[in-house]
């Protein structure tokens, strides 16, 4: 019984005590005291928060150190994915637009035609096919507009070098087209000459030049280019014949005649 009483003398102390406290909280007394606990309870958060922030910035630090480097090298691939995908779309498109232009032409014969990119060179061109293409020496290689590009000389597994009407060992037997005029194309100091062209054969500028079949790998009838320049003495026996041949740009499609 004792502590029975005593309970309740403390529970009664209790109770006496909070109906104080609201009564003169009631009244105002106990906002001061109020608002520097306030003040203190904000102050501790801040420090809360900005000790948060302090340890967890070197924490997402450390975090992009780890898996940073592993999305750096993700994003690097993803990128040289999409750039050989663009460089491929871009090849189909000029070698789509090559075929367009060869469609309108009217070629001596119907020839199988394998599309090819230039990747270098200049009077001795590099296409981007080679022996695993089905490419052989000797063959012939055009432009998208039928004029000759030159012959395949040299081969690797997935290259060719083809010699231009530029290079000094060119030797392509040729003709002025609708006359019997017939000679060899060469090049000499970086243009293209008609040689073996007697003075007695009438040439005039802008006649045709084209393949005369005669002689060599090369099929009769395709365009080498235009005479562009007729000079040389009387008293020499051949005549001075420039072609003007249009050269053939890096990064262009051509195509090599197959068997």
């Amino acid at each position: 019984m004792a502590a029975k009483g005593e309970a309740t003398t403390v529970w009664l102390i209790y109770l006496i005590l909070s109906l104080f406290i609201l009564a003169i909280d009631r009244v105002g007394w106990l906002r001061p005291a109020r608002a520097t606990t306030e003040t203190a309870v904000n102050t501790i958060s801040k420090s809360l928060v900005r000790t948060k922030v302090l340890v967890s910035a070197p924490l997402a630090a450390i975090k992009f150190a780890v898996n940073g480097s592993h999305r750096v090298a993700d994003l690097e691939s993803r990128l040289a994915e999409v750039l050989v995908d663009q460089a491929r779309l871009e090849a189909l498109e000029k070698e789509n637009e090559a075929l367009r232009q060869l469609a309108k032409l009217k070629l001596p014969s119907d020839p199988t035609l394998l599309p090819a990119s230039v990747v270098g060179g200049s009077d001795m061109l590099i296409l981007a096919v080679g022996e695993h293409q089905g490419v052989k020496v000797g063959q012939t290689v055009i432009s998208p507009t039928g004029i000759l590009v030159g012959e395949v000389v040299q081969l690797s597994a997935v290259t060719s070098r083809v010699r231009t009407p530029l290079s000094s060992d060119a030797k392509i037997p040729a003709r002025v087209r609708q006359k019997n005029f017939a000679g060899l194309i060469s090049g000499e100091s970086s243009q293209v000459k008609f040689l073996k062209l007697e003075q007695d054969e009438v040439v005039s500028r802008g006649d045709t030049v084209i393949t005369s079949g005669l002689e060599g790998n090369f099929p009769p009838g395709i365009v080498i280019g235009q005479v562009s320049a007729v000079a040389g003495e009387p008293s020499a026996i051949y005549q001075d014949v420039s072609v003007d041949w249009p050269a053939v740009a890096p990064a262009a499609v051509v195509f090599v005649i197959m068997p």
